[in-house]
């Protein structure tokens, strides 16, 4: 038989740590795999300490969504009312077609948005994903959206791949600073001497027309002062350098990231 005076340290569902100190001795019998405490019940409210069990269930973070786009998720123990800073792990059963809600032990229904202030759209949740929330006091944010929206490709352009379009067709010759302006003006940017090759030679059937016997402009350095990088011409692979302002037009293309 041991006999000792425990200060134990407990986890409260508020996620806020706490020390109580138990005034009387506390007896352990039986085998050193034996020596436990038992029969502390499981909190019932957010102001009863967890016990072992319900610590290392993670039953007071992690919840079953009944829904789809209002979802409804219990605790234990119950929360009274969901505070800022809350993290929950929430088991989605269906996928979602719209924006999103959670009520959390009949608190609510609370917002969920993904990327600080969007709403969730069609596909966000998917069955079998865990959502992990963070609550602000107002909205719960979801931190492990399950993909980036990309942005369609605007009239015009062609896309390239997930991350970037391009303009199959050139543009009229400009100064190199008069393209950079025409092209932010479109919410694109001169293509990368990378990004105008690829387009040119990996991207499938798609074709830069109209490449002709010129130079077009790209928005990559090259070695000198005052230059750019110049592509086309000829071909895809015709690669050069020339001066960068007020000295020639030349062609150019946008590019626009998705």
């Amino acid at each position: 038989m041991m006999r000792a005076t425990l200060l134990p340290f407990l986890l409260l569902a508020g996620h806020c740590s706490g020390q109580v100190s138990i005034d009387k001795a506390v007896e352990l019998t039986g085998s050193n795999a034996e020596r436990h405490v038992v029969g502390i019940p499981a909190g019932t409210s957010t102001e009863h300490a967890l016990s072992a069990g319900t610590l290392q269930s993670g039953s007071y973070a992690f919840a079953l969504a009944v829904g789809s786009n209002a979802l409804s998720v219990s605790l234990t123990p119950v929360v009274s009312q969901p505070v800022a800073g809350m993290n929950l792990m929430v088991s989605i059963s269906a996928v979602n077609t719209a924006a999103v809600t959670i009520t959390v032990d009949g608190n609510g229904p609370y917002p969920i948005h993904k990327n600080a202030v969007d709403d969730l759209v069609a596909g966000d949740l998917q069955p079998g994903m865990v959502a992990s929330l963070v609550f602000d006091g107002t909205v719960f944010h979801l931190t492990n959206a399950r993909r980036l929206e990309r942005r369609p490709c605007p009239s015009g352009f062609t896309q390239v791949n997930e991350l970037y379009c391009i303009e199959p067709v050139s543009r009229d010759t400009v100064y190199m600073d008069s393209a950079a302006v025409i092209c932010g003006n479109l919410d694109a940017r001169l293509c990368s001497w990378g990004e105008w090759y690829f387009a040119c030679t990996q991207a499938g059937n798609l074709a830069l027309l109209n490449m002709g016997n010129q130079w077009e402009w790209t928005n990559s350095t090259a070695n000198g002062v005052a230059s750019a990088r110049v592509v086309g011409a000829t071909s895809c692979t015709h690669a050069g350098v020339g001066p960068a302002y007020d000295t020639l037009a030349r062609k150019f293309r946008c590019c626009y990231d998705r």
